[in-house]
C-alpha cells in the first residue's frame, strides 16, 4: 500500500521526489533509444507516417 503524499515527513517528500525524478529520467532515455531504433528498423509502410516523430 502506498503512502499518500500528505502524510510523507519532509525528508521522505525529497527522497520520493528524487526516485521519481530518476524513474522519469531512465524511461526517457528509454524511450529515446526504442524511437531511435525504430527510426532504424521499420519501414515508412508499417509505421503509416514518414518518422517516428510521427
Amino acid at each position: 500500500m502506498t503512502t499518500e503524499i500528505w502524510q510523507l515527513s519532509e525528508s521522505e517528500l525529497l527522497a520520493d521526489a528524487a526516485a521519481v525524478s530518476h524513474r522519469i529520467q531512465l524511461l526517457e532515455a528509454r524511450r529515446i533509444a526504442l524511437v531511435a531504433e525504430i527510426d532504424t528498423r521499420v519501414s515508412r509502410e508499417k509505421l503509416g507516417f514518414p518518422g517516428p516523430a510521427g
